[in-house]
């Protein structure tokens, strides 16, 4: 498989890490790479495979969105305003619904345009979400009134 390349960093990084030269997350498709050795000492890195497409999840069990690049960030990828599983679906008792209790969940495409999120499937209605929570709106109440009833 490819070439070898060694790295020295002062403190614990991650192929994802801002502090690797022209990362900043996974901006470019590339190499994949893995981290071998112990913190504080030279890094060895050897190249495991090569990135054609990358799809996040922004709704749990919905479908996924082509990405040209993203970043890692603590809470997993973001592309944009799009985080990876960031959404779920919920019922009306505000609890969440998986495809393993509601399988046609996996038919739900997500598009996010102008600040907004659009859940879409051939059986439902289009729902349009707002991406910034109102300051003046608590979670809960959000949750409650952006669930899709399926």
């Amino acid at each position: 498989m490819g070439a070898q390349v060694h790295r020295c960093w002062p403190t614990l990084a991650s192929p994802c890490s801002p502090s690797l030269p022209g990362s900043g997350g996974v901006d470019t498709l590339g190499p994949a790479a893995v981290t071998l050795g112990t913190v504080g000492r030279c890094r060895q890195l050897q190249q495991v495979g090569t990135v054609f497409q990358l799809w996040i999840y922004a709704a749990k069990s919905c479908k996924g969105v082509l990405v040209s690049k993203a970043q890692c960030t603590a809470m997993g990828l973001r592309s944009g305003y799009l985080r990876d599983r960031f959404w779920l679906v919920i019922n009306e008792k505000g609890n969440m619904v998986t495809a393993h209790q509601e399988p046609r969940e996996v038919l739900i495409s997500l598009t996010c345009e102008c600040d907004a999120l659009t859940l879409g499937a051939a059986y439902m209605k289009d729902l349009l979400l707002p991406i910034e929570t109102p300051t003046t709106n608590a979670v809960f109440k959000r949750r409650r009134r952006c669930s899709v009833g399926l």
